[in-house]
C-alpha cells in the first residue's frame, strides 16, 4: 500500500528524523495563505500517489504569497498519472548546497533488503544511475548495527564534507533501517535529503510503501493512515476498496479475474484482438461472492465500460461462488452492462450449469470469450523431483482449502501420509491422521515434502517448523505472506538445505504421478512439455491448451507471483533441462523484475544441455512505470519491461509466444521439422 508524502513524513518525524516545517491543506478547502505558520518563500507540493511530480510542475517554489491561492488551485486540480491530489503540502524553505539520495527497499533480484545511496539526489536521480553509475552505491542491509554503520562509512565517507555530516547520515540510516523493519515497509525513499547550515540532516521528501500482506500486524498504522487519507480526500470521489488489485485504464472492456497473471493475459488478449482494457481487476485467490458483487458494481459504475470480461480459471477459487455472485448481481441490476464469462477449474461444471439455468452463457475457451468481449464492446451501442513414491504431509489440513485440496491430491494418486494442525492432533481428515506438529509426524514417517495451506500470519512459524524437522521440499500455497517473512524463510531454508517453492503459488505436478498443491490435475495429459510459471491461473490455462493440442505435459511448476519467491526461474531451468521426461520447456512470466530473465538468457547461452524453450509474458498492456518509484527504477531500469525480457531471451535462442495459444503452435511447428 502506498502512502502520501505527508503521511510518510509524519512517520519519519515520529522516529526522530528532521523534516521541514509544514502545513497541510485539504483538496476541498480554501487555500488561505494566512493559515501558514511560517514566512514566505515556501514550497507547495501536490499530494498525489505518483512519482515525478516535480518534472510535471506539481511542486513549485513561491517567493511571494500573492499567487499562492491561484497556484494551489491549479496544482490540486491536475490529475497526474491517473491519480488525483488529496491536498497541498506547504513547506518552509531550507538553504542547502548539496542534495543526497537514500532509499531502502526489497530487492527482488538479490532476495534481500538493499540500501541505495547517491550524492546526486533530486529529480534526475534515475539519469544518474545511467550516466554516472559510480555515484550510485547499493548495499545489502545487515542486521548488526555496528557492521551496518561500518559498511556505510566505508562506502560513503568520501561524499560528505565533514565528520559531523557523515555521523548524522549514519544515525539517519540506522533510524531508517529500524523504521523499515518496524512497519513492514517494502520501500522507504528519501529524495532528497540535505544538510542545513548547522549540518543537521533534513528529509525534504518521503516515499513509503508498506506490505499489504502485513496489515494484520500493522493494524494501528493502516487504520491511522487510512483515516488521514479519507480526511484529506475529496468526498465526491468514489473510494476504491480493492487497492492495488484494481487499476483504472482508458479502454471500454472491463476485466475481472482471479490471479494477476490471468488478468494481465486477459488485458493483453483484449488488446491484441482490437479491443481496449478498461481496467485491471484481480479478485485474488479464493474470491468470495460478496467481493465479486462489489467488483461488478464498481465496473458497472464506470460510464466508459461497455462490457465486462469475467475470466475465471479456478484453482483455489470456487467457480460456483463466482457464478452465484454474477447471477445475484444480474437479477438485481437489470441495466448492467453485458458480461462475457469464461469458467474453468474448480466446480466449473456446477458454475456453468447454474449460469445456464439463469440464462447466462459461459465459454470454456479464454480466446473465444476475449474475442466475443471485444466484439461486444465494439457494437454500435531435485529436491525438486517428485514422483508417485514421494511421501507428503499437508500443513493446515483441517482448514477449508487444506481439506479440500488434500482430497483432490489423494484422488490424483499423491502419497499423503498425514496432516498437521496444532491442537487438532488425533483427528482424521479423509482417513489421514492429523498431528499437532511436524516433528511428531517425522518421528513416524519419512517425509519428502510438505504442502502448506496455513493462514498467512502463521506461515513463517509453520515453515520454520518443517525446515527444522528436515523436510527437503516445502511448497507454500498461501498468498499474502508478508515479504519480510518470506525473506526470513528463504534465508533459514538455505542454512538447512531446504527447497522452498512459493509462497502464493499453485504448487507442482508430475503428470499421472503426484500433484502437490492446487493445480487442477484432470486438465493435464501426460506428455513431454515441462512448464514453469510465475502465474498460477496462467499455468492452468496454458497447461490445458498444451494438453489438448500437443503430446501433453510432463511437469508443471508454479513459482509464485510474489516479489520474492523461494525458487527462481534459474533454479527451475536447471532441473528441467536435466529431466529426461521433457523435450520442451515453457516459461510463463510477467511484468516486473527482469534480472531473472537476464540470468536465464545467460545460462541458456552457456549451457551444454539444449532444449527448445518457449517464453510467454503477461502484462504487455499494463500501465508503464516502476511500482517501486525511483528506487525500483534504479535497481531494475528497463529490465522490468516486457520488451527487454523478450529481447534477451530471443537473443539466447528462445521462442517468443505473443498469445498463450502460440505456445502449442510453436511446439507443433518444431515437431513437424
Amino acid at each position: 500500500m502506498k502512502f502520501h508524502e505527508f503521511q510518510a513524513k509524519q512517520i519519519l518525524q515520529k522516529k526522530g528524523i528532521k523534516i521541514p516545517d509544514n502545513y497541510l491543506f485539504k483538496a476541498n478547502e480554501s487555500f488561505d495563505s494566512s493559515k501558514i505558520p511560517f514566512k514566505f518563500p515556501v514550497v507547495v507540493k501536490s499530494q498525489v500517489l505518483a512519482g515525478g511530480r516535480g518534472k510535471a510542475g506539481l511542486v513549485k517554489l513561491l517567493k511571494e504569497q500573492n499567487s499562492f491561492t491561484e497556484t494551489c488551485q491549479w496544482i490540486v486540480g491536475q490529475k497526474f498519472k491517473e491519480e488525483t491530489s488529496v491536498g497541498i503540502l506547504v513547506e518552509d524553505t531550507i538553504s542547502f548546497t548539496e542534495e543526497y539520495y537514500f532509499s531502502m527497499l526489497i530487492n527482488r533480484a538479490s532476495k534481500n533488503i538493499s540500501i541505495v545511496f547517491s550524492p546526486c539526489g533530486g529529480v534526475d536521480i534515475e539519469n544518474v544511475s545511467a550516466t554516472q553509475p559510480e555515484k550510485i552505491i547499493t548495499l545489502a542491509v545487515v542486521f548488526d548495527t555496528e557492521k551496518f554503520a561500518q559498511n556505510l562509512r566505508e562506502k560513503t565517507t568520501e561524499f560528505f564534507s565533514n565528520e559531523k555530516r557523515l555521523e548524522n547520515f549514519i544515525k539517519f540510516a540506522i533510524q531508517i533501517r529500524e523504521t523499515f523493519f518496524e512497519i513492514d515497509a517494502t520501500l522507504l525513499e528519501i529524495n532528497p535529503f540535505v544538510f542545513n547550515e548547522e549540518d543537521e540532516l533534513i528529509a525534504l521528501d518521503g516515499v513509503l510503501d508498506i506490505d499489504d500482506s502485513a496489515k494484520y500486524r500493522q493494524k494501528e498504522l493502516f487504520a491511522e493512515l487510512k483515516a488521514l487519507t479519507a480526511e484529506f480526500s475529496n468526498p465526491d470521489e468514489n473510494a476504491n476498496q480493492f487497492g492495488s488489485h484494481y487499476v483504472e485504464l482508458d479502454g471500454d472492456v472491463g476485466i475481472i479475474g482471479c490471479g494477476a497473471g490471468i488478468v494481465m493475459a486477459s488485458m493483453d488478449m483484449i488488446k491484441k484482438f482490437g479491443g481496449s482494457p478498461a481496467n485491471f481487476m484481480d479478485l485474488g485467490g479464493g474470491a468470495r461472492k460478496d467481493i465479486t458483487i462489489d467488483a461488478l458494481a464498481l465496473l458497472n459504475s464506470s460510464p466508459k465500460v461497455k462490457c465486462i470480461f469475467v475470466n475465471i480459471f479456478g484453482g483455489i477459487t470456487f467457480c460456483d461462488q463466482i457464478a452465484e455472485a454474477i447471477i445475484e448481481y444480474r437479477a438485481k441490476n437489470h441495466d448492467a452492462v453485458p458480461m462475457i464469462i469464461r469458467m474453468m477449474g474448480n466446480n466449473a461444471e456446477i458454475a456453468i450449469k447454474m449460469l445456464k439455468e439463469s440464462g447466462i452463457f459461459a465459454y470454456n475457451s479464454m480466446e473465444q470469450a476475449a474475442k466475443k468481449a471485444v466484439q461486444q464492446s465494439q457494437k454500435q451501442e531435485s529436491p525438486f523431483f517428485i514422483s508417485q513414491n514421494s511421501k507428503v504431509i499437508v500443513q493446515g489440513i483441517t482448514g477449508k482449502y487444506g481439506a479440500y485440496h488434500t482430497k483432490k491430491m489423494l484422488e490424483y494418486g499423491t502419497k499423503i501420509e498425514a496432516g498437521v494442525t496444532p491442537g487438532k492432533g488425533g483427528e482424521t481428515v479423509h482417513g489421514l491422521p492429523v498431528f499437532n506438529s511436524v516433528n511428531d509426524v517425522v518421528q513416524k514417517f519419512d517425509i519428502d515434502a510438505s504442502v502448506v495451506f496455513v493462514p498467512a500470519p502463521f506461515v513463517k512459524a509453520a515453515t520454520f517448523e518443517a525446515i527444522e524437522a528436515g523436510i527437503p521440499l516445502i511448497i507454500i500455497i498461501t498468498e499474502h505472506v508478508p515479504v519480510h517473512d518470506t525473506l526470513q524463510i528463504i534465508n533459514f531454508a538455505k542454512l538447512h538445505g531446504t527447497r522452498i517453492v512459493g509462497p502464493n503459488c499453485p504448487g507442482m505436478i508430475r503428470v499421472n504421478e503426484a500433484n502437490l498443491g492446487i493445480i487442477p490435475g484432470k486438465i493435464l495429459k501426460k506428455g513431454n512439455v515441462a512448464i514453469m510459471s510465475k502465474s498460477g491461473t496462467l499455468l492452468y490455462e496454458i497447461s490445458n491448451e498444451i494438453s489438448n493440442n500437443t503430446e501433453g505435459v510432463s511437469t508443471a511448476i508454479g513459482l509464485g507471483g510474489d516479489p520474492i519467491a523461494g525458487t527462481s526461474v534459474l533454479d527451475t531451468i536447471e532441473y528441467l533441462l536435466t529431466s529426461k521426461e521433457s523435450k520442451y520447456i515453457v516459461y510463463i512470466g510477467e511484468i516486473g523484475g527482469g534480472d531473472e530473465e537476464e540470468k536465464l538468457a545467460e545460462y541458456l547461452r552457456n549451457s551444454k544441455l539444449k532444449k527448445p524453450v518457449i517464453a510467454f509474458f503477461a502484462g504487455d498492456s499494463a500501465p508503464k512505470g516502476a511500482k517501486m518509484g525511483h528506487a525500483g527504477a534504479i535497481v531494475s531500469g528497463e529490465k522490468s519491461t516486457i520488451e527487454y525480457k523478450k529481447k534477451v531471451l530471443k537473443e539466447s535462442g528462445c521462442y517468443i509466444a505473443e498469445l498463450p495459444s502460440d505456445i502449442y503452435k510453436i511446439i507443433n511447428q518444431i515437431e513437424r521439422k
